[in-house]
């Protein structure tokens, strides 16, 4: 996702809404890579960005398991991971599992 979100980055500027966003970063990822393939620096690939990442965006993707959906721009990844942790078990559902023998 940093990745992407970095990619992205110049077509965001030009948007007004949440959803004008989602709506070019759906245009993009039904395209060739090639036709919008760019270098990615290394530096965007550091400690603090991956872990807004894990803290954030990826609470957010697991939201629709739940049939859950969130509205703020800026969404509070510790809380949403604090309430699917409480209210789903998340985390603890399916450890007594083994899936690889």
């Amino acid at each position: 996702m940093v990745v992407i979100n970095h990619k992205l980055q110049s077509y965001y500027s030009r948007c007004s809404s949440i959803d004008e966003v989602k709506d070019i970063a759906d245009e993009k990822f039904k395209e060739d890579e090639k036709n919008w393939y760019e270098l990615i620096p290394e530096e965007i690939l550091n400690e603090e960005r991956l872990l807004q990442e894990l803290n954030i965006m990826m609470p957010i993707t697991f939201l629709p398991a739940f049939g859950l959906t969130y509205k703020s721009e800026i969404p509070n990844g510790k809380a949403i991971l604090q309430l699917i942790k409480e209210k789903y078990n998340f985390f603890e559902d399916g450890k007594d599992i083994l899936i690889f023998s």
